[in-house]
């Protein structure tokens, strides 16, 4: 289905007065939840150190330390292999001081996110590769005629999942409604997990020949 396939779709499920512009928001909303099922993956090597600075600027298309999958850092400006390259974990910093070699999320005064390393480089000119998860592209108004960017079997989830919040907004929410949109959405959602454990357990990710990680 095209976007605009999806929105009449959903103004046969559930008939409103709200604009187009409403509408793509909430889908929008629906495609985020799916991202993570059909976000492309995307490895950017355009960052590099800087000596002293544990503050760096995410790459175009992530926008949230949740996109990343890995972050290596070289060991040298110009790495000759995989095993030039030092991983870097996930580190929440609600569990207190960094330990180790890891990466989080940095909240400025303005809530804008920003990618944080520790330890504190000393070395200028290190690359920085970012392995992350590309949302899938937002729905505009010029952008009616497209489809979205995943198996059209599961286009009917955007507009289960539009429906829901029509119902759930507003000055009298329809709860019994947007209950029952939402439990067609969360049956999709099962249905996408299945089959996502499934092609893990019939096709396993096999190690690299790097001996410090394997994906």
């Amino acid at each position: 289905m095209t976007f605009q396939q999806i929105i009449s779709r959903v103004y046969e499920l559930y008939p409103h007065g709200e604009t187009t512009a409403t509408i793509l928001n909430h889908i929008n909303a629906g495609q985020d939840e799916l991202s993570n099922y059909f976000g492309k993956t995307l490895i950017d090597e355009s960052l590099v150190t800087v000596a002293s600075q544990d503050n760096y600027a995410f790459p175009a298309y992530c926008e949230d330390a949740d996109q990343i999958q890995f972050v290596d850092i070289g060991n040298s400006a110009t790495p000759t292999d995989r095993f030039d390259y030092t991983r870097y974990c996930f580190h929440k910093l609600e569990d207190g001081r960094p330990s180790g070699t890891v990466y989080f999320q940095v909240y400025s005064s303005v809530g804008s996110r920003s990618l944080g390393i520790s330890p504190v480089p000393n070395t200028d000119n290190l690359p920085i590769r970012i392995t992350f998860s590309k949302k899938l592209t937002e729905a505009t108004a010029g952008t009616l005629l497209n489809s979205p960017e995943f198996d059209s079997r599961y286009h009917d989830l955007l507009v289960y999942y539009a429906c829901h919040m029509l119902c759930a907004s507003g000055a009298s929410p329809d709860s019994i409604q947007a209950d029952a949109f939402m439990q067609k959405f969360e049956d999709g959602l099962s249905e996408l997990w299945r089959t996502k454990m499934t092609k893990t357990i019939n096709a396993p990710l096999k190690r690299n020949d790097n001996r410090h990680w394997h994906r």
